[in-house]
Formats: C-alpha cells, structure tokens, sequence
C-alpha cells in the first residue's frame, strides 16, 4: 500500500495542490480524476481506490468557506443557472442558446450571433464546443464527440499491445487525460457541469495545450513502435532458431 498507493498520492498532490492554489480547480480535480483511473488500471485493490475517494469526498462539505467567491457562484449557478442571470449564469444560459439555436445542421459558418455578436464570453477557449453546435449543428458535435471516443478506444487497444508497464501507463494516461478534458468541456456547454475554463483537445483555441498533446500523442505511437519492433525481433529470433 506504501510504493503502490502513498508514494504515487504524495508526488500527485504537489503539482495538484499548486495548481488549485493558481487557482485553478478544475485542471486540479483533472488530475485526482487521472489518478484515480491509472490506480484502477494498475491493479491497485478497489477497497483501497474506494477509501480514498471517501477521504476526497467526505470533506467537501468543511471546505466550502475556503473556495474563492466566482468558485462557490459557479458551483451554485451550476444547480440554478436562473439564479443570477446577468452574473455568474449568464455564460452558461447563453451557452445553452447557442447550443439550441443551432438545430440539426446549424446556422453555417461564422453564421452564428453568439460568436460574431459577442454574446458569449470566452467563445474561441472555454465554449468552443457551444459555437460548434450553433454554426454547424447537432450533427457536428456529435460526431466531434464520437472522435474523441474512437481516439480513446483505438489508444487502449494500441496500449494492450505493448509490454513495458511505463510505456503502457503513459498511453492509458494519455487517452484518459484526452478524453476527460473532451467531455468535460462538453458536458460545461450543456449545463451538465459547472463552469471550469477548461478547453476542449484539438478544438478550442490553446497553443500551450495543443503542443503538450500532440507531444504525448507522438510519445505514445513511439512507444507502440518500439513496442512492434521489439516483438518483430523476438519473430525472427525464434524463426531462425
């Protein structure tokens, strides 16, 4: 439980316990999230996954009075969007219209009033996937989203076939972080979840982050490469044996 669970617990709480002090919680709960995933993908006993999530959820409640004020009318607006809805709700009812207004093929491109009158803040990061829906329709954002599921799937079964346990962990990793940041993105837009300010891979208008992804997608088809290679060697081997 010591080299298994702790000692990974203590070198993942440093980098989450300074960004969540940037502040940025959602990136923060991004990580305990990918934690989480790669101790069940490790063969860590589910009790021990199950008691640590208990010792995450069970102190909400005492920490409310140490998140930051536009923290706490996020997470109320999120159970209320009418509650303030020229505040803290107006981004995500506005996003919600965008979303609607769109239909089944959209308005057309840069067709849409949220995005080119304005009436949605942070359009290009943070509600990329609300513009999608309104310029270009349901049908687009749905197949958007079923990219990303085909991408997650496609690097779990290239991950299953390589032998080395970190190059396996880096490509799980990689596919849930991916796939976590998509769907959190989307499930924001539709008002499935409190606003975050977190984009969506590939899509919203980040460079730091499309550099750091397209990095570790380039990482993880090495690994499966080398992976290959090795086994092709191991082919011939025997072969000529």
């Amino acid at each position: 439980i010591f080299r298994g669970l702790i000692i990974p617990l203590f070198f993942i709480a440093i980098p989450m316990g300074l960004i969540i002090q940037q502040p940025d919680l959602g990136t923060g709960m991004i990580l305990l999230f990918l934690f989480m995933s790669m101790l069940y993908l490790t063969n860590v006993k589910l009790r021990y996954i199950v008691i640590l999530t208990l010792l995450v959820i069970l102190p909400m409640p005492f920490v409310w009075h140490l998140l930051k004020d536009y923290q706490k009318d996020r997470l109320l607006v999120f159970l209320n969007p009418n509650i303030d809805p020229l505040g803290a709700g107006y981004t995500v009812i506005q996003s919600k219209i965008a979303i609607g207004s769109g239909g089944f093929f959209g308005r057309g491109w840069l067709s849409g009033t949220q995005s080119q009158l304005r009436f949605l803040p942070e359009a290009h990061t943070d509600f990329i996937f609300s513009i999608a829906g309104e310029e270009l329709g349901f049908l687009t954002t749905f197949l958007i989203l079923v990219a990303f599921i085909v991408l997650f799937i496609s690097m779990l079964r290239l991950a299953k076939q390589v032998e080395d346990p970190f190059g396996k962990s880096l490509i799980f990793a990689t596919a849930f972080s991916i796939t976590y940041y998509a769907l959190i993105n989307a499930a924001v837009c539709v008002g499935l979840g409190p606003v975050t300010g977190l984009p969506m891979p590939f899509i919203s208008k980040s460079g730091s982050q499309l550099l750091i992804n397209l990095a570790l997608i380039g990482i993880c088809l090495n690994i499966v490469k080398q992976s290959q290679h090795k086994l092709q060697k191991q082919a011939e081997y025997l072969h000529e044996l």
